[in-house]
């Protein structure tokens, strides 16, 4: 027996409107199966067509796009392509609503602090909020390292004196690793701001030991947000 749903039940099952669904078939996305006095019916199968409609709808896609979806001979491959263009978009938007309630924490942060009517451009803006990232927590990855580096250096004394010459390999390759684990640490412990989207991102720790720092400009890198190639402020990693 097959089983027929009349516009209202489709609309019901669904979470949508009857107009909804009439609209659908005006815009050829969803025709009924058959109509019957003005009636529309719809299969089984097409209860489903619709149960896709509402999930692609919901992550955001256009009914345009989603025509696109229940048209082509491949749909694995085009959903793949329109869900990776939707997270980025959201990737996008998160970033920027990120960057929104940073600034508004520094607008609040300014008003605690002076009681007064702030007069800051948006540039201002960004600028306070590149340069709170980078102080708040340059200061602790830049400890961490010295701190390190100095304690490398002090085993390397001690383990000199202490040890015949034909054991200085040993002690060189025991200092090398140590110093690779120093920037494998600082690396898995730091984010770079981009200063032309605001984009906070991470980097592998090999590229980490062979991009150059220069002090207080940063790291010379490419965003993989705004693709610009940058001095990127230092900031703690979330």
């Amino acid at each position: 027996m097959i089983i027929m749903y009349t516009s209202g039940e489709i609309a019901k099952l669904c979470n949508l409107t009857i107009r909804t669904v009439q609209y659908y078939d005006k815009i050829d996305l969803i025709k009924p199966t058959n109509i019957v006095e003005n009636r529309r019916y719809y299969s089984d199968e097409q209860l489903q067509i619709f149960q896709l409609v509402c999930l692609y709808k919901n992550l955001g896609l256009s009914l345009k796009e989603i025509k696109k979806l229940l048209q082509t001979k491949e749909p694995a491959l085009l959903l793949r392509e329109l869900l990776i263009k939707k997270k980025n978009e959201l990737d996008d938007q998160i970033n920027d609503m990120n960057r929104k309630n940073k600034k508004i924490n520094i607008l609040l942060s300014e008003i605690e602090n002076d009681s007064t009517m702030p007069v800051l451009s948006d540039k201002d803006l960004n600028d306070l909020m590149i340069k709170k990232d980078y102080f708040n927590s340059k200061g602790k990855l830049t400890n961490l390292f010295l701190i390190g580096y100095v304690l490398m250096l002090f085993v390397s004394i001690l383990l000199s004196s202490l040890i015949a010459r034909e054991w200085f390999i040993l002690v060189l390759v025991i200092n090398v690793g140590f110093l690779l684990f120093l920037v494998y640490f600082h690396a898995i412990n730091s984010a770079y701001v981009c200063p032309y989207c605001h984009h906070k991102f991470t980097i592998s720790w090999i590229k980490d030991l062979f991009s150059f720092n220069n002090g207080k400009k940063g790291k010379y890198l490419k965003c993989p947000s705004c693709k610009q190639k940058a001095w990127m402020k230092e900031t703690y990693r979330d």
